[in-house]
């Protein structure tokens, strides 16, 4: 790796954490559908880190994760196989990042183990989710297949696949909420700050 490669690839860590810091805040105590809400973080995080003249582009599609060591302990968000798009998006299952040169950047990460709650309060299943990163910065170079997430049994294996149908369906172009833009620039100012919502207290 070049000395210029390796410096950008610094900076682009360096705003990563400086974002995801401020959109976890922000969801944790606005977000309506928190664990639910990857298109929020996806915007969101777009304007923020063009902010830090760090320009990506917003992808839709499905990923998964492997959380855990057992068979069970991967969390998907992708259809079913006999499941068809609806012309209104209804129920399907997709994930929302944003990519950057050929990097996948997932804030949403940080809601892995709270995910893994959600879904076993549904379905009575017991998911270990030992792996759940603040935010991921992953190569797409690293990126598995999905049934090998489900089969591995090494932590940390995650798999992306864009789906572009999607792009038109969720209305990938629209803006962002200009309060949302408005609180996350505030909350990135000065991480000390604090905010009340439905949610309850972005740092007390």
């Amino acid at each position: 790796m070049t000395s210029t490669r390796s410096n950008q690839q610094n900076d682009l860590i360096v705003a990563t954490a400086r974002v995801s810091e401020a959109l976890r805040e922000l969801a944790m105590a606005l977000s309506p559908n928190f664990g639910s809400d990857c298109y929020l973080h996806m915007v969101l995080g777009q304007v923020l880190l063009g902010d830090l003249g760090i320009q990506t582009h917003r992808v839709l599609g499905f990923a998964s994760w492997r959380v855990g060591p057992g068979v069970g302990d991967v969390l998907s968000y992708r259809p079913s196989k006999n499941q068809l798009v609806s012309s209104k998006g209804d129920g399907v299952a997709y994930h929302a990042w944003l990519e950057f040169d050929a990097t996948i950047i997932d804030f949403t990460t940080y809601q892995l183990r709270f995910r893994a709650k959600q879904l076993d309060a549904m379905d009575g299943q017991c998911t270990r989710a030992e792996w759940c990163p603040g935010f991921l910065l992953l190569p797409k170079a690293q990126v598995r297949h999905h049934f090998e997430v489900q089969q591995a049994t090494r932590l940390g294996l995650a798999y992306y696949e864009a789906c572009p149908a999607l792009d038109e369906i969720v209305s990938i172009g629209e803006p962002p909420d200009p309060e949302g833009v408005r609180v996350a620039r505030w909350l990135m100012e000065d991480p000390n700050r604090s905010v009340v919502g439905p949610r309850g207290r972005i740092r007390a």
